[in-house]
């Protein structure tokens, strides 16, 4: 192959690099307006800015945090991607079961930790204490005040946008795309939270 086909090759590659990551920022934001519109109509009586609750933020915590310890306990990325509708929608089984949303959360994290400990230890060991970290707070918030544990949710999904970008630098644990989807959703959804808690929108 001749330089100049190697060249075109390399930015061929690029660009697909790039149209990759627009697009996993556009799904992630427009995921992110879509979980607090409909939690917020859920909550609020069909406002969904008013009806934001430190529910929203703290949920996208477990579940952000969940995919990220599934793909470290079995070694293999893309299942970060395969556990997101899992997660999404493990705290909706609070709903059903007699221990609160993040109980069902922390069991299945558990199990998935204790899989891990024995399939790919070192990497579920750091998932794991991440997750305790960041859902730490995102349950921690659920004890405050509504502005307050908002806001604190908030603050935590934020910050866990660096978790995404450090992962997508390493190109380690989950794909680079689920995480510059994470990211953009972390970034959509903390935000939002933020503002609404500072403002006094939210409920």
């Amino acid at each position: 192959m001749t330089d100049a086909a190697v060249g075109a090759v390399a930015v061929e590659s690029r660009r697909a690099r790039t149209g990759t990551r627009a697009l996993s920022v556009v799904l992630g934001v427009v995921a992110g307006i879509a979980i607090v519109y409909g939690l917020g109509v859920m909550h609020g009586s069909g406002d969904p800015w008013a009806g934001t609750t430190v529910l929203t933020p703290a949920t996208s915590l477990g579940a952000a945090s969940l995919c990220y310890l599934a793909a470290a306990a079995v070694g293999i990325r893309w299942v970060a991607w395969a556990a997101l509708p899992i997660a999404a929608n493990l705290p909706f089984l609070g709903l059903l079961a007699p221990i609160p949303w993040w109980g069902v959360v922390a069991i299945v994290s558990g199990l998935v930790t204790v899989v891990g400990l024995w399939r790919n230890r070192h990497a579920t060991v750091v998932q794991a204490v991440a997750m305790l970290a960041y859902f730490g707070l995102g349950v921690a918030a659920l004890s405050l005040a509504s502005s307050a544990g908002l806001a604190l949710a908030g603050a935590a999904l934020t910050a866990h946008v660096a978790w995404n970008v450090h992962h997508h630098r390493k190109d380690t644990v989950v794909t680079r795309s689920f995480a510059v989807w994470c990211a953009a959703l972390d970034l959509t959804v903390g935000g939002i939270s933020l503002v609404l808690a500072v403002t006094g929108t939210a409920a």
